[in-house]
């Protein structure tokens, strides 16, 4: 079975029988299977959090921001339609600083659970070697 290596730097040993290089991030080999490119499995849980922490501060800023600049009631902030977006889709969210907060959890566990589901379909359909 030939085993083809791609973005690597090559290392002249073999390892249990299969040609092995070490990536540039020394983490995995990166191989090639007879023309089937073998697929990295994705980490669900780093990918759900990193999702998930990224859209709730982008909520909780944007909402912060949206009422810093345009008041609380006032539809003229600089993030008006982002905030009035998001209003109909998490519950009990709105303008102000204790809506920034709610909005900004609620943010983190929609996210996280598109993360997670993403992760899990990517690893349940991509290509590997088990």
């Amino acid at each position: 079975m030939r085993y083809f290596v791609f973005n690597t730097i090559p290392v002249s040993h073999r390892l249990l029988g299969r040609a092995v290089a070490v990536p540039i991030n020394r983490r995995e080999p990166i191989l090639v299977k007879e023309g089937i490119r073998m697929a990295r499995r994705l980490n669900v849980p780093a990918l759900a959090l990193s999702l998930g922490v990224i859209w709730g501060a982008t909520v909780l800023l944007m909402t912060w921001l949206n009422s810093m600049t345009g008041g609380i009631q006032a539809p003229f902030g600089w993030f008006y339609p982002f905030v009035k977006a998001l209003t109909f889709c998490y519950p009990w969210y709105g303008p102000g600083f204790i809506g920034g907060i709610w909005g900004g959890i609620c943010g983190f566990i929609d996210a996280a659970i598109f993360g997670a589901l993403a992760a899990y379909l990517y690893n349940r359909f991509a290509l590997h070697e088990d």
